[in-house]
């Protein structure tokens, strides 16, 4: 299975948040951050009896305005 993931810089550690599903967690360097996101994917799916289809996964543009109608 695939996960998209995002990781950013924080004030004091890396954050791994995955796009695919709602897990985040965090490391000293990149690699721990990584690393921490597997474990947490991991047991996110062991806890949890979700299973996520990454062929349906879409990314999109929107724009927005002052006005919402």
């Amino acid at each position: 299975m695939l996960i998209s993931a995002v990781i950013r810089k924080g004030e004091m550690f890396y954050i791994a948040e995955c796009i695919d599903i709602d897990v985040v967690t965090q490391g000293g360097t990149i690699d721990e951050a990584i690393r921490n996101l597997r474990e947490a994917v991991d047991l996110y799916f062991e806890d949890e009896d979700k299973r996520v289809d990454s062929d349906l996964v879409f990314f999109t543009t929107l724009e927005v305005g002052s006005k919402i109608e």
